[in-house]
This record gives C-alpha cells, sequence and structure tokens, in this order.
C-alpha cells in the first residue's frame, strides 16, 4: 500500500528546514551509537579472548554512517578494510575447520610435537551480537536526544 501525502504549498519550507537540522544531528546520533558498539566490542574481545598481537583488537572498525533515502546505514566490526582478523568472524559465529587437499589437520602442540585430527571445532564465542545488544537501548537514547536537540 502506497501513501502519499500533499503538502500545502505554506508548509513545505517549515518542513524542509525541519529535516535540514534534523540530518546532521541523526548523522551524529548513529556515529556515535556505532562508536559505543565498537567500544563494548572491543572489551568483548579482551574478555574473551588472549592477545596475542592485538589485532582483533585493532581490527573493530566503524565504517561511518550514510544516508541513503530514508534510511542511515552504518556498520561496526571487522571490516574488509581493516585488518587480517578475519578469523574473529569463525569465532562469532562458530565453525568447523576441515583440512582442504590433505586426509588431516596438522596442529602444532605447545611441547613441539603434532596432533593430526580430521576436523577442528570452533565453539562459538560471540563478542559483536552481545555489544550490539547492549547498545540498543543506549543507542535509541541517543537519537531522540539528537532529535530533541535539533528542535531546540
Amino acid at each position: 500500500m502506497n501513501v502519499q501525502i500533499k503538502m500545502p504549498q505554506k508548509l513545505s519550507p517549515v518542513f524542509a528546514d525541519a529535516a535540514k537540522r534534523l540530518r546532521p544531528e541523526l548523522m551524529l546520533g548513529a556515529l556515535e551509537g556505532l562508536a559505543l558498539v565498537q567500544k563494548r566490542a572491543t572489551a568483548n574481545i579482551s574478555s574473551k579472548f588472549r592477545a596475542r598481537t592485538g589485532r582483533a583488537l585493532r581490527s573493530v572498525m566503524i565504517d561511518r554512517p550514510k544516508m541513503t533515502g530514508k534510511k542511515i546505514i552504518g556498520a561496526v566490526g571487522i571490516l574488509k578494510s581493516s585488518g587480517k582478523a578475519f578469523y574473529m568472524r569463525f569465532h562469532e559465529t562458530g565453525a568447523i575447520i576441515r583440512p582442504k587437499k590433505k586426509k588431516y589437520l596438522i596442529i602444532p602442540q605447545p611441547d613441539g610435537t603434532v596432533r593430526k585430527v580430521r576436523q577442528a571445532i570452533l565453539p562459538k564465542r560471540a563478542w559483536l551480537a552481545p555489544a550490539v545488544d547492549k547498545s540498543i537501548k543506549d543507542i535509541k537514547e541517543i537519537l531522540v536526544e539528537k532529535i530533541n536537540r535539533a528542535f531546540r
């Protein structure tokens, strides 16, 4: 169902001015919300994983929000441009790793020996989804504050 609303000519400039004031505030609110998720995601990584190089922490990035039509789209996570911590995606969802060409995976052990296995199972250890879930209420509050500020 499509609904069209036609404004009287006298009101049109009022709404145009409101939209002009609201857009930057919403973009700023979206960026603040993404920064909050990023902060909580890196805290989750720090608490759930033993850092060896810090690559995972450095790779949690924000893709700046963009407004397309009536939507604001942004992203936070291990982005393709953010580094080499692609493996964090497998921790988020869990994975089964199998050898491509050989019969066994060869896993080096701390004592210098190797272990042969047919597959390795990575359990799900979500770090991004809990950060998003914990941030939803705060993001809504940030956006309401930005909307109110735009119309003061």
